[in-house]
């Protein structure tokens, strides 16, 4: 605007000034001439640059006593020259501020039409945006209702929960936002610390995704058993920052699994003194001479089979101990390097048979657990590395302490775990289908117990895997305290 109102006045000035010059020099050029000049200039403001100067010189070749009779044709002075051009430059200023003028506004209703334009789109965006959440939302709050899950969002930052409409349908709560210490209170007083210390190497650690089972006080006081998943949101550098997860209500399965623990105890205690009889009879006729050969292979197929048999039923009665809570522990002192080597001895002739290379790293670790139970899930997860890794595979155990606990790894150049699997594990009876397509002898217990014996410990087990590059099994125990104390 002030580039525009500077031009229109260096016009006026040169079309003042010109006019001026032509009084000044030529007293007798008519009155007319300067009407004409104003008109040709007013002109030029609305038309083309080459319009109004042709109107210029048109006009000053008319109008101008210099030209015409009665004087006769002459050519004018230099004063003419001067006032001719000066009238010019006037004229062609006029003439082209408003052409860039014209230019500008046009430019201007453009860009004005554009930002509409560009404000509907947006609006539109934003409404179709806007549908798009509230129907995604609608789908949530549905989908949670149908799936009896109760959905929960912890604001790590500022220690806030917010929970969701079915925490109050689910377990007796009003949906007011608790805090994390609020939460945390309304764990079973046996659950507590396994699930915050869990919860804390969750935050702590780089995992993702976080699964726990336990007892959750409803409102009226009672517990209710809770499946809670949730997924870990994390700043650039790695630090958590929010929970989002549910609550699924799992106390009926929880009584179901019960009962179905209790008939598994009862058939296994009724079936192991059979079994015993029958292994012993079996060792007996193995003793007799004078046996067939044929006869001598049908013992030792059947020892085998009553060995096998008798393997199963002390896994079930070892998980339904556990998941009953008739399982009492005798924590201490346990070296688990000491413990990992007995256990290597003990399956020598297995890794000799396969030809697999064993490593053992790692400084002495110290937990604080039962030795026996400890001993099972090395065993295990010990077994399963030498069964499911190709002969002439690689083994590795590595062991660490770290923030209060003992890590146990044991790592092997196997078929590994497909990662759709992963997830369903550590579940009863459950394999993964390339551990089955090797047909290896296996129940699906194992690893099942594996689970229930490290949570009762107060530690945690998963794995680490891709199909066909192998697999490492890890958990955690925590370690014991310094001096022999008791934790």
């Amino acid at each position: 605007m002030k580039r525009l109102l500077l031009e229109e006045t260096v016009a006026a000035a040169a079309l003042a000034s010109g006019a001026l010059a032509l009084l000044r020099l030529h007293a007798d050029a008519p009155a007319s001439l300067l009407s004409i000049m104003a008109l040709v200039v007013a002109v030029a403001f609305w038309a083309r640059p080459a319009i109004a100067i042709g109107l210029a010189v048109a006009g000053a070749a008319v109008v101008d006593v210099y030209f015409l009779p009665p004087y006769g044709f002459m050519l004018p002075g230099l004063d003419g020259y001067l006032t001719l051009l000066a009238f010019l430059l006037a004229a062609g200023t006029s003439a082209w501020t408003a052409s860039t003028q014209r230019a500008e506004t046009r430019q201007r209703e453009a860009l004005i039409a554009q930002l509409r334009e560009s404000e509907s789109v947006l609006e539109r965006r934003v409404r179709e945006r806007t549908e798009a959440l509230s129907a995604a939302e609608e789908r949530l709050r549905l989908a949670a209702r149908a799936a009896n899950d109760a959905l929960w969002d912890c604001d790590l930052i500022h220690g806030v929960v917010w929970w969701g409409d079915a925490f109050a349908s689910l377990f007796g709560h009003a949906t007011t936002a608790p805090t994390f210490e609020q939460w945390s209170a309304l764990l079973h007083p046996d659950d507590h610390d396994r699930i915050m210390a869990d919860v804390m190497r969750v935050l702590h650690g780089h995992d993702e995704v976080w699964r726990a089972e336990y007892r959750f006080r409803r409102g009226d006081g009672s517990y209710a058993w809770v499946l809670n998943r949730a997924y870990v949101v994390r700043a650039a550098d790695g630090t958590a920052t929010r929970m989002i997860g549910a609550m699924m209500d799992i106390t009926e399965r929880k009584e179901a699994e019960r009962l179905k623990s209790d008939f598994v105890s009862f058939v296994s205690h009724q079936l192991r003194t059979p079994l015993a009889g029958m292994s012993w009879m079996l060792e007996l006729a193995a003793d007799t001479g004078g046996l067939s050969d044929q006869a001598s292979e049908y013992i030792a197929e059947a020892r085998e089979s009553a060995k096998r048999l008798t393997s199963l039923v002390n896994d079930l009665l070892d998980i339904a101990r556990l998941e009953s809570g008739r399982a009492v522990a005798a924590p201490e002192r346990l070296p688990l390097d000491e413990l990992t080597m007995s256990v290597l001895r003990e399956m020598q002739s297995l890794i000799a048979e396969k030809g697999h290379a064993v490593s053992v790293d790692g400084a002495a670790a110290v937990a604080w657990a039962d030795p026996q139970l400890v001993r099972q899930v090395v065993g295990n997860l010990l077994s399963n590395a030498v069964k499911y890794t190709p002969p002439g595979g690689r083994i590795g155990v590595a062991m660490q302490t770290r923030d209060g606990a003992v890590q146990w790894s044991v790592a092997d150049s196997g078929v590994g775990v497909p990662r759709a699997a992963q997830a369903r594990l550590f579940e009863r009876f459950y394999r993964a289908d390339n551990a089955m397509a090797m047909e290896v002898e296996g129940t699906g217990l194992g690893l099942h117990l594996v689970r229930l014996i490290v949570e009762q410990a107060g530690g945690h087990v998963w794995c680490d895997s891709e199909e066909g590059r192998g697999a490492t099994f890890s958990f955690t125990l925590p370690a014991a305290p310094e001096g022999g104390a008791t934790p």
